[in-house]
């Protein structure tokens, strides 16, 4: 399934024929409609099915690092290392195409980007790395508001920006909007 995943990542979704998809796994198309019944649900489940990996590694990585300022930057070079791979079209296509499956992913996203971004403030304030200023809740449904934003192609065409690169300058307005002398020290030492 994420060889699939990685067909329409890089690809596109619209311009993977499952003619390509078969010839691109070295399995017969046969053997494919065997697991699945069409394209649209071969689409849904492996963007399901890497949401799910993509969230439990995301989940690691929040407790990986010495510190929440580390923790954070695994986090976005992750995402970073994500975004490099896909093809500016990929999500215009889960959007066009798969309309109410892309909101209930978008839903189950941002829930997800909330819970980190919240879990990540209140371990950082603790440490005293992060501003006690802030309330962790209010900014992690600002930092959701940013990544709506940074996905949405009328606001940075792909043409112009690479996805990358607009998720690395907002990691670090929001890394730098919220640190503490002590952790602006931390993230000048490792910043991304």
């Amino acid at each position: 399934m994420l060889s699939a995943f990685d067909c329409f990542l890089r690809y596109g979704i619209k311009s993977v024929s499952m003619d390509d998809l078969a010839k691109r796994l070295g399995i017969s198309k046969k053997t494919i409609y065997n697991y699945i019944s069409n394209k649209n649900e071969l689409v849904e489940e492996t963007v399901s099915e890497h949401m799910s990996i993509n969230q439990a590694e995301i989940d690691k990585l929040l407790h990986s690092g010495d510190n929440a300022i580390e923790s954070m930057i695994a986090i976005a070079k992750h995402n970073i290392d994500f975004l490099q791979k896909m093809k500016p079209g990929f999500l215009f296509d889960l959007q066009k195409y798969h309309g109410a499956f892309w909101l209930n992913l978008e839903a189950e996203r941002n829930q997800h980007i909330e819970q980190t971004i919240s879990t990540n403030m209140q371990i950082g304030i603790e440490q005293g790395l992060y501003s006690q200023r802030f309330d962790p809740k209010i900014i992690a449904k600002l930092f959701v508001g940013l990544v709506t934003t940074m996905i949405d192609e009328d606001i940075f065409p792909p043409n112009e920006f690479s996805k990358s690169e607009i998720f690395v300058e907002t990691i670090r307005y929001h890394m730098r909007g919220i640190v503490t002398d002590k952790g602006r020290s931390i993230l000048q030492q490792i910043e991304i």
